[in-house]
């Protein structure tokens, strides 16, 4: 397999006028045009773009690091892995403060959630407060409240 060449202008200035992109492939292993040398390197010496946004690891506090068993974790692992664990323990309920019945938009907060719920208290940029910090056991947060949840478990 032919080694990969990095070109920092396609455009070469020491090209001539009737010189065509092809031109550039067929002069030789490592050359833009007769005067310019290439820069070679392989495909896998090429490094993979950083991750960023939602896909990058963000560090995580004490109670849910202890909670999900990692010191970094990309935000969408946290909240998936979050998610696992209401779905598992069958903390989903329909109806707000109702019995868990593993369906609904209502999370109800068990000892394990609990300790991460409490270290919530955010303002969003419309204005709305969510405050967990007297959230009691089997009490239960609204869904769209885990957005917040992970936001402030995060350092």
């Amino acid at each position: 397999m032919q080694e990969l060449l990095t070109l920092t202008l396609f455009d070469c200035i020491h090209k001539s006028s009737n010189q065509t992109r092809l031109d550039y492939f067929t002069l030789g292993q490592g050359q833009c045009c007769r005067d310019h040398k290439l820069k070679q390197t392989n495909q896998k010496d090429s490094k993979m773009a950083e991750a960023k946004g939602l896909s990058k690891p963000v560090k995580l506090k004490s109670d849910l690091s202890s909670f999900l068993g990692a010191s970094e974790l990309p935000r969408t692992e946290i909240t998936q892995k979050l998610w696992d664990y209401i779905k598992t323990n069958e903390l989903q309920t329909r109806t707000e403060n109702g019995q868990p019945e593993n369906a609904g938009k209502f999370i109800v907060a068990d000892a394990k959630l609990l300790t991460i719920f409490k270290n919530t208290h955010t303002t969003s940029k419309s204005g709305k407060v969510t405050d967990l910090r007297n959230l009691k056991e089997g009490e239960t947060i609204n869904m769209m409240q885990m957005a917040s949840v992970v936001g402030a478990n995060i350092e």
